[in-house]
């Protein structure tokens, strides 16, 4: 998307610090990050490396990626590892 698009904050459960209770909402405080990754064209074994300079034999580009995540619901669902997990749910 390009950069002028709003983001839409994900919804889910967190603690709200003024009552103490779990609550159903929107985040509130989310974490936004560039990462780079790269495609890799030629394929090495499983269990083997490669010297950092023969890199540009196996890979052929790269890609910034703008990766958000939604701390204080994360920090909910980390305490009881159960049914919740919000990095891999659809939204």
């Amino acid at each position: 998307m390009p950069s002028s698009t709003p983001v839409r904050r994900p919804k889910g459960i967190r603690w709200d610090h003024e009552s103490g209770q779990p609550v159903f909402g929107p985040a509130v405080q989310m974490d936004f990050e560039l990462e780079m990754g790269y495609f890799v064209s030629k394929p090495i074994p499983m269990g083997e490396t490669i010297k950092a300079i023969d890199a540009p034999d196996h890979i052929f580009g790269f890609v910034l990626l703008n990766d958000w995540s939604s701390r204080d619901i994360q920090a909910f669902e980390m305490t009881p590892l159960g049914p919740f997990h919000s990095k891999g749910k659809i939204s």
